[in-house]
């Protein structure tokens, strides 16, 4: 007996996924659907109760947490830096600058 063959399956792609999940999800967050009509007291109700329930809550979270890329890892912050508006302006300033810079022997050369 000869089996057909099956054809492979498409890996989904990420903006499929999305899409997937915001489809199969819609409506979960107003609490609309064809037949419960939106109640805003009932959706703030439940809201402030699941803020006083993490609140109160202690949660273990891991030590890092990933998204596609992206990885975040907790840890104690030494202390708290601040930026002055100065020297953000003076990085901008050197980057225009490069940029110019590179527009004009560009333009020299070729």
């Amino acid at each position: 007996m000869i089996l057909p063959k099956r054809k492979p399956k498409k890996k989904e792609t990420t903006k499929e996924k999305i899409l997937r999940v915001l489809k199969e999800t819609a409506g979960t967050m107003s609490g609309a659907g064809p037949d419960k009509p939106v109640d805003r007291a009932s959706q703030f109700r439940v809201y402030m109760d699941t803020i006083d329930r993490l609140k109160n809550t202690r949660v273990r979270l891991p030590g890092r947490v990933e998204l596609g890329n992206l990885t975040a890892r907790s840890g104690k912050v030494g202390s708290i830096r601040t930026t002055n508006m100065s020297a953000i302006m003076d990085k901008y300033h050197d980057k225009a600058l490069r940029m110019a810079q590179a527009k004009y022997y560009s333009k020299q050369l070729g």
